[in-house]
């Protein structure tokens, strides 16, 4: 069993999503993520997105892991 840790950006982010079936798959895919099962991890289907926030979103990946470690 892994141990996930939720972040509160992330949790507003979540809550903040307009798509419950989006939503939905994507607390399915954290609880398998929590049980050893990361599904294709050199795909990137888990969630949407397009190339325009891609930079943007790896910054702020980068970011919130530099203050996790903190």
């Amino acid at each position: 069993m892994f141990t996930l840790v939720r972040s509160s950006p992330f949790d507003e982010w979540l809550s903040g999503l307009a798509d419950r079936k989006g939503k939905a798959r994507i607390l399915a895919r954290l609880t398998s993520a929590a049980h050893g099962n990361f599904g294709d991890c050199g795909a990137t289907v888990l969630c949407g997105g397009d190339k325009g926030s891609q930079r943007r979103d790896i910054e702020r990946a980068k970011e919130l892991a530099r203050e996790l470690k903190e």
